[in-house]
């Protein structure tokens, strides 16, 4: 059963390794945040540039002391944010992660986030496996929405 076991995973790394490579992260940033507020978003876009569909599962940074994947969805003109287990990142598409939309909750930040700054942290995919990533720390009035105000 060992080897059985041996050979599946021998196999499976090409497969695992392809997957990783096909994963690209780009627009990876948070907010700029004091740390004595109850929670930060980071917001981060994943290409899928393979065949493969795979999910993100998780994400996982030491300045904080908890993480959950989020979607803001809009029922009867309220807009209701809840938590999820995993985004569908599918073969040859994006995944966008955007104020208003898909992100990940940052809850008990350990140190302020600083405009200018950079957080380490990790995405967790079903098939791809662990991917590091830098966040930039942003000022709001950064980012401009798809209206061209600033934020």
């Amino acid at each position: 059963m060992k080897f059985l076991s041996f050979l599946i995973a021998l196999f499976m790394m090409p497969v695992l390794a392809e997957a990783k490579d096909m994963i690209h992260i780009q627009d990876a940033y948070i907010f700029e945040t004091k740390a004595s507020l109850p929670a930060a978003a980071a917001f981060i876009t994943v290409m899928n540039h393979g065949d493969t569909d795979d999910k993100l599962v998780a994400f996982k940074t030491d300045i904080v002391k908890q993480t959950e994947l989020h979607t803001m969805t809009h029922e009867n003109d309220v807009m209701r944010m809840r938590k999820v287990d995993e985004y569908d990142v599918k073969g040859h598409s994006a995944l966008i992660l955007c104020p208003m939309g898909h992100h990940i909750m940052l809850f008990g930040l350990t140190k302020d986030l600083v405009a200018g700054d950079t957080v380490k942290g990790t995405l967790v995919f079903k098939h791809a496996g662990e991917i590091s990533v830098t966040l930039d720390i942003k000022k709001r009035s950064a980012i401009k929405t798809d209206h061209g105000h600033s934020h």
